[in-house]
């Protein structure tokens, strides 16, 4: 069965710093509208061998490591228990600490749980250029848990209190990307079962590039974009026949037009498909998701092509 976010458990990623706390808070008002349920998930680094399973010479170094690795451990216990007393008032929640990497303890715990959402924080934002530019490499937590989740995931970037206050209170305009794939189709799919709860505004986004053509091979552009809008809304109809939804054409690099947009519209929220591929193209950089994820002004949902895409565990 296709995971959902609409309902069940909504696993969060929190790194008890200001990028999880965003993470669990916009994770809290989530499911207080849509009547889910938290689990707040923090992981520290993998643990060490124990001493006496080392060379002697190197011992005493490896234990004073486990000792302070066991006493950062403790503390973010602590940490996470206070978290979740906190989240705990207006949702029901639990927690879980583990060790090892965080996007695949992640997606572990949300396997188990039969999460319908995963919740992280945006990718960091690294203030020195070696930082900038290693995490531009090997890629955040955020971007592989997008890539290999196999569910759907929101990543809190972006202006998130107003999202909070509307998902909490009231109306919510969210942007859709469609572009007549698998991955959009779902992405308006999740857009509809959220305006069923009430007060929901959808706008839907496709992003139509101009073609190149020669000087001796005119092109009558705005005739081209009348009727593929008009292909376009037949093929809405006919896949979605009673979405209420505007639709809006927009022109450029797709990550960045749905960027625009969604703040020229005032959207609390920006909703797109991932990938339908296979391993390479969810280790390829560039997909319109991943780029939103770190340019959008608003947290993004990225969803899974449905039944198409299962969880990977490949390394990235």
């Amino acid at each position: 069965m296709t995971a959902t976010p609409t309902n069940g458990t909504i696993v969060v990623a929190t790194d008890l710093q200001t990028s999880g706390d965003e993470a669990t808070q916009l994770a809290a008002a989530w499911a207080r509208r849509v009547g889910g349920r938290l689990h707040l998930v923090h992981v520290i680094g993998e643990d060490l061998a124990p001493p006496e399973a080392v060379d002697p010479a190197v011992a005493p170094a490896v234990k004073a490591m486990t000792e302070r690795l066991h006493a950062r451990f403790e503390e973010a216990r602590a940490r996470l228990a206070e978290q979740s007393v906190q989240c705990a008032g207006s949702v029901e929640t639990k927690s879980t600490l583990a060790t090892g990497r965080p996007w695949e303890s992640l997606i572990e715990v949300a396997k188990n749980e039969d999460a319908g959402m995963i919740v992280v924080g945006p990718h960091v934002r690294a203030t020195k250029l070696l930082g900038r530019a290693r995490d531009r490499i090997l890629g955040s937590t955020a971007r592989r848990v997008v890539r290999h989740a196999g569910r759907p995931v929101l990543v809190a970037t972006g202006e998130t209190d107003a999202t909070e206050k509307a998902l909490v209170a009231g109306p919510i305009t969210i942007l859709v990307g469609v572009d007549l794939q698998a991955g959009g189709r779902a992405a308006v799919a999740v857009a509809q079962a959220l305006a069923a709860r009430g007060q929901v505004r959808i706008v839907l986004a496709h992003v139509l590039q101009d073609p190149f053509a020669p000087d001796d091979f005119p092109v009558d552009w705005k005739r081209v974009r009348v009727a593929w809008e008009e292909n376009l809304r037949a093929k809405l109809e006919a896949e979605h026949g009673d979405l209420r939804a505007e639709l809006v054409m927009l022109s450029g690099m797709p990550s960045f037009a749905i960027a625009e947009a969604a703040e020229s519209l005032g959207a609390h929220l920006v909703v797109v498909g991932a990938h339908a591929g296979g391993p390479l193209s969810r280790v390829l950089l560039g997909s319109t998701a991943e780029r939103l994820v770190e340019i959008s002004p608003v947290p993004v949902l990225v969803v899974p092509p449905g039944d198409e895409a299962e969880p990977d565990g490949g390394s990235s």
